[in-house]
């Protein structure tokens, strides 16, 4: 926990710094650590960083197997729509 908080503190300089419009944060466990926010859930948060929006994504790792490839995509998706980012439209997914 003390190196995610430490990590947060860095992030907070690079935020500051950049401005980006949109701040993504990948494992819900490593953003409770960091924001001390036990009871946060995937997804849009209240953001400390003025305009940038702050979102928990789920964690890629193949140790995080309960999260499959196709829930994986919705998420980053809605993260990537919020910054700006055009994507093709999806044409199947067999798991919503």
């Amino acid at each position: 926990p003390g190196e995610l908080v430490e990590g947060r503190q860095k992030l907070d300089r690079m935020i500051a710094e950049l401005s980006p419009p949109v701040v993504a944060i990948l494992g819900i466990s490593a953003y409770r650590a960091a924001f001390n926010d036990r009871a946060a859930k995937s997804g849009k948060q209240a953001t400390p960083y003025g305009a940038s929006d702050l979102w928990v994504l789920p964690n890629p790792s193949g140790r995080n197997a309960h999260t499959t490839m196709p829930r994986l995509a919705v998420a980053y998706a809605e993260a990537a729509r919020a910054a700006g980012i055009r994507l093709a439209p999806v044409t199947r997914c067999d798991d919503p």
